[in-house]
């Protein structure tokens, strides 16, 4: 497996001014996975993997710090956004992934020893944003409702709506929080 950990250097010398000095990002180890449907064993699931119909992947992540963890999926055909995390529910199935996550601990999503499966919507670019905060993010809550409603709407609203949200309204609520990975779905 493949983990990314995110770094900081954090400048001793900065000017004394008496703001507050920035805080770092946050830190996770954080684990994309995938595996074809023949197969048994998860790979590093990368932007230039290339998935099929019925494929699986997850993610396992684990935060340094307590933290607030937003995640969602689209595909680049229906114009879709589907809130990954948190989520209490997933198909029937119970999940309970909520916020606020714990230093320390192990997420797996959906679950542990469950993973999504690729629909039969082949022929686009999956994205997924992985957007981390130290406090609740009210203002991306209310952009996630804003879009559910907007999905139910005409596909021009529709589209232009999660076009508005995954392009620059996640970009604008939190550019250095956030962690993009896009797969082909083939």
């Amino acid at each position: 497996m493949c983990a990314t950990i995110v770094s900081i250097y954090i400048d001793k010398n900065w000017p004394d001014d008496g703001l507050p000095l920035p805080q770092p990002p946050l830190k996770f180890k954080i684990d994309y996975l995938y595996r074809h449907k023949d197969q048994f064993e998860f790979k590093p699931l990368t932007n230039t993997a290339r998935l099929k119909n019925g494929d699986l992947y997850k993610i396992i992540f684990t935060p340094i710090e307590k933290s607030y963890v937003y995640m969602f999926q689209t595909d680049s055909k229906s114009n879709k956004i589907v809130q990954l995390f948190p989520r209490y529910k997933f198909k029937g199935v119970k999940l309970n992934n909520s916020n606020p996550v714990i230093a320390a601990k192990t997420y797996h999503i959906p679950k542990k020893g469950i993973s999504f499966t690729l629909d039969n919507n082949s022929g686009t670019t999956e994205t997924i944003y992985f957007i981390a905060a130290r406090e609740p993010h009210f203002e991306l809550e209310q952009l996630y409702k804003e879009i559910k409603i907007a999905q139910n709407k005409t596909i021009g609203e529709q589209q232009y709506m999660v076009e508005a949200a995954t392009v620059s309204g996640f970009m604008e609520i939190c550019d250095k929080c956030i962690k993009v990975l896009s797969f082909r779905h083939e």
